[in-house]
């Protein structure tokens, strides 16, 4: 008997296991299992609750305004990541060390534009004043992608492309 392999000399591994036993028609499972629990629904924060009930505004107002606070919120996470590769770049070309990694971070900015600049232009919003909302935030965004294209070519005007 080897110490190594002491299962495998033993013969059936599954001897003893009272489940490797079972045959098919032993197991029962039950058809009518209870549905799960519907999913809890998002809590509306503090504020947002008296901000969207105003008997003008009805609660569609609020939905859109709840639906542009995380645009919004990303907005701002892409501007800085725009604004640290401004400064990485500097006024100059970046060094030929630099350049594989900036033009990485270059096409990662530019695809996450696109999906936000998608994402944005997907919410439904009912009234001019979220649609004016809305239009801004995405005037911001091309301005950022602008400055991610003006980037992109001081990165190549640098490599000599």
């Amino acid at each position: 008997m080897s110490p190594r392999y002491p299962a495998r000399e033993r013969g059936n591994r599954y001897a003893g296991d009272p489940f490797a036993s079972l045959q098919s028609a032993e197991v029962v499972i039950p058809d009518d299992e209870p549905p799960p629990p519907p999913p809890p629904q998002p809590e509306a924060p503090p504020g947002q609750a008296a901000a969207g009930g105003g008997a003008a505004g009805g609660g569609a107002a609020g939905g859109a305004a709840a639906a542009l606070a995380p645009l919004l919120e990303e907005t701002e996470t892409l501007r800085a990541r725009v604004d640290e590769l401004q400064r990485l770049v500097g006024r100059g070309a970046p060094p030929a060390a630099l350049r594989a990694a900036i033009d990485q971070r270059l096409l990662n900015l530019t695809e996450s534009l696109t999906r936000h600049h998608l994402a944005v232009d997907a919410v439904a919003v009912p009234d001019e004043v979220q649609r004016a909302a809305r239009r801004e935030l995405s005037r911001q965004i091309e301005a950022m992608c602008e400055r991610v294209d003006g980037i992109s070519l001081q990165v190549r005007a640098g490599a000599g492309e």
